[in-house]
């Protein structure tokens, strides 16, 4: 989207032979910077659904390093993280070429005999490599054989202690921790519940849950962000004395069905859960729509935690306490309002967030802008620079503004009887847009386009003025946001809004803005005008952008 912050991100990959303290380094770094940790290998179990040895049992050496390949290339994806990489992980082809164009890698380097001395008291049963030599033995020809590739990459003495070496990392690498972090917001909603923003949420949360009485927790989440941050909050959970398990499903849009939920009502019998098990959604908005469904539907209701890790998630999709699942006809067409007990957002999580990810969060939080006007539409202006750098401080004021002004709507609201709707702005373009695009255009880049479709719409309906509306565009630009894909037929975007759930007697009913902090529910339409008109003006304004220069988003 071409709206990257002018500073290199803060990536770093941790690189060594096994005892090298890459584990535990790498997360008192990850604590220090104010970032998420991800375990490579940790990532390798949580795809395959087995542990490391029983892969190498299994598959063998070959079958593993496939899986730790293809680990590596989703790793990499993420902007700003500490990675703590295999062993040979650096060995795969052209894997240290990869890392080193993606960040900072260092090698943290120790005499074999001081490694082996570490491993002998951990134990060697989960290091397939090992097993039926003696570790110096082992570790030595390793060096030998990988000291030409980690010697690519920054060495930093791994001898002494993990403060010690995370110091000597700190220094080696430039990477400096923020200079403030910022203290947690909590947002209440509706006075039933509370969404908190911190940099911290894992340790907190666990806190919170303890202070209820809770005793056992599933967490369900799918594996990439079970790595990232479902780790985390399983450890901090099991410190505090709680039972906890995870549940695995696959992401993305295509899993939010009722099959998916019935795999996961099967495993919760599996595991004996009752109605005083807790259920914690870790996730974007897919999995805390359906975490929050398998909450509301399981033994007819579980208590449930909302733990948002996309910015989209954070602002809009896990506060409110809709929840639902998909239909081959449309989005959430099978669901139940049932509110979390509390919602748990770190900004770490959206620091790792890939950019097309974390800009189109943007979109929600500019449709928040839009419904409360001032200061928050102004800051969004202001703080462009420090918000696209992901910076804590910037991101824990604006995702708990964002999410305030949704928080409000709903309290107001809880099952969308009236004042909601105003949530839904843009949304009826939105929805059809994702649709007829056959689910190609993400739902928060769906939101800013139909965002900028209902400005253009209320200026053509006389509604709203054309200076208003260029704010409103505006600062979809600043973002890069707003633009839809072109060739969407007519037809496709009308059956999209045939099924729209805000029909009422036949017709769609827009929700469209007169001023910034000035919007209004009900407007009619009639389906068939307005898929026509849809289609028009999608075209129009991709035309507008590719003459401007700009690119759908």
């Amino acid at each position: 989207m071409g709206v990257r912050a002018g500073r290199a991100a803060a990536r770093l990959a941790l690189v060594g032979l096994s005892g090298s303290g890459k584990g535990t380094v790498g997360r008192l770094l990850a604590r220090r910077l104010a970032l998420p940790f991800l375990d490579l290998d940790r990532l390798v179990e949580m795809e395959a659904g087995a542990p490391v040895p029983r892969l190498w049992a299994e598959e063998g050496e070959e079958g593993f390093r496939r899986r730790e390949a293809a680990a590596l290339e989703r790793a990499l994806q993420l902007e700003e993280v500490v990675l703590a990489t295999g062993g040979g992980t650096p060995l795969l082809p052209g894997a240290m070429e990869r890392l080193l164009a993606w960040g900072r890698v260092v090698w943290l380097d120790a005499p074999p005999e001081r490694l082996a001395a570490r491993l002998a008291g951990e134990g060697l049963a989960a290091r397939p490599l090992f097993r039926g030599r003696p570790p110096e033995e082992v570790l030595r020809s390793q060096l030998e054989a990988r000291r030409p590739v980690y010697g690519r990459a920054l060495r930093v003495d791994a001898a002494g202690s993990p403060p010690e070496v995370a110091a000597r990392v700190l220094e080696a690498t430039g990477l400096r921790p923020p200079a403030r972090l910022p203290e947690p917001r909590a947002v209440p909603v509706g006075g039933r519940y509370e969404a908190e923003v911190s940099v911290e949420a894992p340790e907190r949360l666990a806190g919170w849950l303890a202070s209820q009485g809770a005793r056992r927790l599933v967490l369900v989440a799918e594996p990439l962000t079970a790595a990232l941050a479902g780790e985390e909050v399983l450890e901090a959970c099991r410190g505090r004395g709680l039972e906890a398990d995870l549940l695995l499903f696959p992401g993305g849009e295509e899993a939010k069905r009722l099959a998916t939920a019935e795999r996961l009502y099967h495993d919760l019998v599996r595991l004996g859960a009752e109605r005083t098990t807790w259920l914690l959604a870790v996730g974007g908005g897919v999995t805390t729509d359906l975490g929050g469904f398998v909450a509301a539907t399981f033994l007819r209701g579980l208590p449930w935690v909302a733990v948002p890790t996309t910015l989209l998630a954070q602002v809009d999709a896990a506060l409110g306490g809709k929840t639902g699942v998909d239909l081959e006809e449309g989005k959430n067409l099978v669901g139940a309002f049932h509110a979390p007990r509390r919602v748990a957002a770190d900004v770490r999580w959206l620091r790792a967030l890939p950019e097309p990810l974390l800009l189109e969060g943007m979109g929600e939080v500019v449709k928040a802008a839009v419904i409360a006007g001032e200061p928050l539409f102004g800051r969004l202006g202001r703080e462009r620079g420090a918000l696209l750098a992901r910076e804590p401080a910037a991101l824990v004021e604006t995702v708990a503004a964002a999410a305030a002004v949704k928080a409000g709507v709903v309290a107001a609201d809880e099952r969308e009887a009236g004042p909601r709707e105003l949530l839904n702005l843009g949304h009826t373009f939105a929805h059809a847009l994702e649709t007829a695009s056959g689910y190609r255009l993400r739902h928060g880049a769906a939101v800013a386009a139909g965002l900028r479709l209902a400005a253009l719409r209320a200026e053509e309906e006389g509604l709203l003025p054309a200076g208003e509306r260029r704010r409103i565009e505006a600062l979809l630009d600043a973002y890069g946001l707003g633009r839809a894909p072109a060739g969407l037929s007519e037809e496709a975007l009308a059956a999209a809004l045939a099924v729209d759930k805000k029909r009422r007697q036949g017709r769609l009913r827009l929700v469209l803005p007169r001023a910034v902090g000035d919007v209004r529910a009900g407007w009619p339409a009639e389906a068939g005008e307005l898929a026509r008109w849809l289609a028009s003006a999608v075209e129009r304004l991709s035309w507008e952008a590719e003459r401007a220069g700009g690119s759908a988003s």
